[in-house]
Parts: structure tokens; C-alpha cells; sequence
């Protein structure tokens, strides 16, 4: 776990117990009761997390060498939402083999255009667009019956990728008990305030 998580949870088990001391006090009147259960897991959760912390190790794998297909639906989304998930996809630090996009039925066919241009692209792009709005699902399923990457990676195209998260996701896949991973999702604007960045 980060430096920074784990002064995270040490600050909220601090104050959970500060809360708890405080309602124990005041604990003679019955109505604070289920104030001290919902307390005591959220004690109970955060000890354990604060504890396990400690025993973090860093995972050491990733040896092998994948072919990866990024997979990226997307419906009324923006050129410039697009923009940035390409570039995010450009700038990872493990390559990132082919591109599939497909435009899932949007109003407007200006993301798809775009898209069409780059086929030319360093990156291997593919683009598909379903005349009418078909869902996600399907969007994904004919991705996937398309790719030719040994491991697939599923992502919006509103969002933007750590530079190092398609290595870091990859790294898992030595174990062969592995069949599926998920990244941590963070909001664009999560360093804006303290709130964001909760």
C-alpha cells in the first residue's frame, strides 16, 4: 500500500476511535446505540486494513511478453474525450498492440471520422460503427470477437490510463491462476480538492 493510503487509514482509525470515545461517553442514552455498531465495524474494517498495510509487498512479475488489444466502446462522446484516451493508450509504458474502437450508434458521427483518419496511425487502430445504438454489450462483444491480442483491456472512453497501468494489469497474468484483472478507477478531477481526492 502507498505512503500516502496508509497515513490515510491511520487518520480515519484516529478518528474513529476519537468518535467511538466520545459516544461511549454519551452511551447511556439508547438512541446512540446503532451510532456504536456502525462504529465498531468501521473500527474493526479500518484496524485491519492499517495492519495489513504493513505486510504489503510489491508484486516482482510481468516477465512474460503479451500481445494486448485495447477495447473501447464509446456513444456521443466527444473528440476530445477520445483524443484522451488515445493519448493515454500512446503513452503507456508497455506497448499497446491494436486499438479497437467502435462507435456504438452516436447522433453524431464526428468521433468516428476522427477515428477513420487514424487508421494510419503508428498504432494499429480499428474502427467499427454500429448504424444504430446496440449498448455496451454489444459494442464489447464485437470487439472481443475481433481482437488478436493475447490479453484483452476493456476501458471507457471518457477515461485515461495511468501511464504504467496496462504493465502493472499485465504483471498478474505470470500466474496462470489469473484470469481476469481490474485498475483502480479515479475521477478526472481527483486532485481538485479534499473531496475529490476521497
Amino acid at each position: 500500500m502507498k505512503e500516502k493510503s496508509r497515513k490515510f487509514f491511520n487518520l480515519m482509525l484516529i478518528a474513529t476511535i476519537v468518535v467511538m470515545v466520545i459516544l461511549l461517553k454519551q452511551s447511556v442514552d439508547k438512541k446512540y446505540e446503532w451510532y456504536m455498531v456502525f462504529l465498531s465495524l468501521n473500527f474493526v474494517y479500518l484496524l485491519f486494513k492499517t495492519v495489513t498495510s504493513y505486510f504489503y509487498q510489491k508484486y516482482e512479475g510481468g516477465t512474460q511478453a503479451y500481445s494486448i488489444t485495447a477495447i473501447v466502446p464509446f456513444y456521443n462522446e466527444s473528440v476530445t474525450s477520445i483524443k484522451k484516451m488515445l493519448e493515454s493508450l500512446e503513452k503507456q509504458t508497455t506497448v499497446v498492440n491494436e486499438i479497437i474502437f467502435i462507435d456504438d450508434g452516436s447522433h453524431s458521427k464526428e468521433g468516428y471520422d476522427y477515428l477513420q483518419q487514424l487508421q494510419h496511425h503508428s498504432l494499429k487502430i480499428i474502427v467499427h460503427r454500429f448504424e444504430q445504438n446496440k449498448g455496451k454489450k454489444a459494442a464489447l462483444m464485437w470487439g472481443i470477437k475481433h481482437a488478436s491480442g493475447e490479453l484483452i483491456l476493456l476501458s471507457d472512453s471518457d477515461s485515461e490510463l495511468d501511464p504504467r497501468a496496462v504493465e502493472e494489469l499485465k504483471k498478474t497474468f505470470d500466474n496462470p491462476k489469473v484470469g481476469t484483472v481490474c485498475g483502480q478507477i479515479r475521477v478526472r478531477n481527483y486532485k481538485h480538492s479534499f473531496l475529490t481526492k476521497m
